[in-house]
């Protein structure tokens, strides 16, 4: 058996005979689905336009302009039409929807691919977009028809809607169903699980469906038919076509590398010391074209072959002898290639037509990483960091000194120590997993620190914090400290943290410590909520919003009265003839015997009836110098307002407290009559308008 030998790289694969399961080649398509029967990509080439279509018809003529004009179709790269251009996709062969993992890079080093582009105007009768004949099929089967169309005229004058039709050699229709719309409501473009993921394209586009083969046909004639249109002589529209595809549909076949989540690549060393092992698994279902849904379906003794590609995914050749679930082999030369599993009934399995195919899997043997670099920015500060830079390998493996460790391909030690000083090792193993090992030496400068120890606190309350070494200190974080520039800062955290200082000194390099204030509980905080003010015959009542994990609480009103309740009882507040401020305590203590105390003040005032004043006299003697609204204590968003007799508006506030002095502009105003409006929301919620008349008396 031979194998195609070769480097991959952008995906080139230089063709060298090598023994082991035939011949491999690179591919693009990674995933599902792939078919025998019909399976119309148009090709690849560099020249522009491609070949018509063969095997296969169209009412269309073929032109060989890239551009198509009305009622022709022309196979074409990635070229931009008059009036019909190309949207930025992936377009032809495989690439108008096909999968992502290597397809990019690949098409840099390969020729183009083609697609169908289609022009057509208004008729009166049907046309054929598309036509094939397919022989051979297996009868009672479900099958897939299905492409990738684009419409690329913009122009709502003909919007595309396209039939799909399988028939019998006699033109008894099968299967028959609409595109719908495209790109208008109706559209019934969809995606397919392993071979379109509409994160990558939002914009989806395929259609088809599954259709049942009845029992005694094998031969059908696949159709994509355009629907009479009717519309003005020189409208058309503009399709880009790809991906025609019949295929077979059965339980879904799974490929896998044992151990390993990578699906879609394998590594091995040409060195021959561990087996490249792959797994086959026939499933008891199948993808819903369209759908998250699976379709239950198996398979009457089924069996397996594996294969390999020869030329990027347009063929495959069986591995002769490989028959079973699983295939092994150990490599003694370096390789890259690719293989998946098909798979049917056991009366089927000669028929590729009724053969399903399974995902993917490039495998890579490697020979020993080559042009390694493994160096650092040493030597470096305390205070910087240590950054290493690695080539060569796909996996690297990082030791040194301190018990360092780190299995990533950028490694680094941030803010290191004087300790980790020395010399560090890696093992670069390539993605076959050929290893070699490479070393750099480290140096590491900075001061000597010195720092306190941890403490435990109650919440709210300072640690003092020590640290020593250097002539210039920053702390962080900067939360609860005192001053974050000093050596010896107060801490009050308010959960437990852990605080690092940067120690500078006159070297020019700094050096990190770190110290924990342990909180005894993590939270502890007095508070609770009460009324600003309490009007005579106003039952006061107090709110306990405290947290942490409390145990005591202690309340004195200030009125005489006192309780222990996490939830007091209500209070009263004697009248006065002049407002009185009462200050009201709250103490609570927690698990760990930590206390915190929230106040309140309570205002006790005689009169809570708002009114507005009918007369003021504002002549600077102390009595009745303003004109306001009284005793507002309980309003909320209140609007005061005074005019003139002319009706022009003197004052305004929406602060109770700011008093009308009789001014407007800085200007006394005449005596006389004046009309006030007062709006304002009561403390019950309701929306008070009011309005009267003062008389300014001088």
């Amino acid at each position: 058996m031979l194998l195609r030998r070769g480097k991959y790289g952008l995906g080139l694969l230089v063709a060298v005979a090598l023994p082991f399961w035939g011949k491999g080649q690179l591919m693009n398509e990674l995933t599902q689905p792939w078919s025998y029967s019909v399976n119309y990509t148009f090709g690849r080439g560099i020249t522009n336009p491609g070949a018509p279509i063969s095997g296969a018809t169209s009412d269309l003529a073929y032109t060989t302009e890239a551009c198509p004009l009305q009622n022709q179709y022309a196979i074409s790269n990635a070229v931009n039409c008059p009036g019909m251009p190309v949207p930025p996709l992936k377009q032809g062969g495989y690439e108008m929807g096909a999968a992502f993992f290597y397809g990019y890079a690949q098409q840099s080093q390969q020729p183009p691919g083609y697609m169908m582009l289609a022009s057509y105007g208004p008729s009166p009768v049907a046309r054929l977009l598309f036509s094939k004949t397919v022989t051979g099929l297996c009868s009672n089967r479900d099958y897939l028809f299905w492409a990738a169309i684009r419409s690329l005229i913009q122009s709502t004058c003909i919007i595309p809607d396209l039939t799909f039709q399988v028939e019998t050699l006699a033109g008894t229709v099968i299967q028959s169903w609409s595109t719908g719309p495209m790109g208008q409501a109706g559209d019934s473009a969809k995606w397919y699980i392993g071979f379109y993921n509409p994160m990558f394209y939002p914009q989806t586009p395929f259609y088809g469906q599954t259709f049942r083969l009845p029992a005694g046909i094998s031969d059908i004639v696949l159709k994509i038919i355009i629907p009479p249109v009717d519309a003005y002589k020189d409208c058309r529209a503009g399709l880009a076509i790809d991906n025609i595809e019949l295929t077979p549909m059965g339980p879904d076949v799974l490929i896998s590398i044992p151990g390993s989540s990578n699906g879609y690549q394998a590594g091995a060393c040409y060195l021959g010391n561990v087996p490249l092992s792959l797994n086959a698994q026939v499933l008891s279902k199948y993808a819903l074209f369209g759908s998250p849904d699976s379709v239950a379906a198996t398979f009457d003794n089924p069996q397996v072959q594996w294969q390999q590609s020869l030329d990027t995914g347009f063929t495959w050749q069986d591995i002769p002898g490989e028959t079973g679930l699983s295939i092994s082999h150990v490599f003694h030369q370096p390789d890259t290639f690719y293989v998946r599993v098909r798979a049917a009934g056991a009366a089927d399995i000669g028929n590729l037509y009724c053969n399903v195919v399974s995902n993917i899997i490039r495998v890579d043997v490697d020979s020993l990483p080559t042009g390694i670099v493994f160096s650092s920015n040493s030597p470096v500060c305390e205070d910087g960091d240590l950054i290493f830079d690695l080539e060569g390998g796909a996996r690297y493996i990082t030791t040194g000194p301190n018990g360092y460790f780190d299995d990533i391909a950028k490694p680094q030690r941030y803010h290191p120590s004087l300790a980790d000083s020395g010399w560090y090792y890696v093992q670069v193993t390539s993605f076959g997993g050929c290893p070699v090992v490479d070393s750099t030496h480290v140096i590491v400068r900075g001061p000597a620190v010195r720092i306190g120890g941890d403490q435990t606190i109650c919440y709210g309350q300072p640690a003092q914090l020590e640290v020593s070494g250097g002539t210039v200190y920053s702390w962080t974080p900067m939360r609860g400290l005192s001053d974050p520039a000093s050596a010896s800062p107060l801490a009050s955290p308010p959960t437990t943290t852990q605080y690092q200082v940067k120690v500078s000194d006159t070297s020019g390099c700094s050096a990190y410590a770190s110290v924990t204030v342990h909180l005894r509980d993590t939270l502890l905080e007095a508070a609770f909520t009460a009324p600003d003010v309490a009007c005579p015959q106003d039952i006061v009542a107090f709110r306990n919003g405290s947290k942490g994990k409390l145990t005591a609480f202690s309340w004195d009103f200030g009125n005489g009265s006192s309780s222990t309740d996490s939830f007091p009882p209500d209070q009263s507040y004697a009248y006065a003839s002049e407002p009185v401020n009462y200050t009201v305590r709250l103490v609570v203590t927690d698990t760990s015997g930590c206390m915190d105390t929230a106040t309140h003040i309570v205002k006790s005032v005689n009169n809570c009836f708002i009114g507005v004043p009918s007369g003021f006299t504002p002549n600077g003697d102390g009595h009745n110098d303003y004109l306001y609204p009284l005793n507002a204590w309980k309003a909320s968003d209140l609007h005061f307002r005074v005019f003139n007799r002319n009706g022009e508006m003197v004052f305004e506030t929406e602060d109770w407290t700011k008093k009308w002095d009789g001014r407007a502009g800085g200007k006394l105003q005449p005596p006389g009559v004046y009309v006030w409006t007062l709006e304002y929301t009561d403390e019950h919620g309701a929306r008070k308008v009011t309005k009267g008349t003062t008389m300014l008396i001088r």
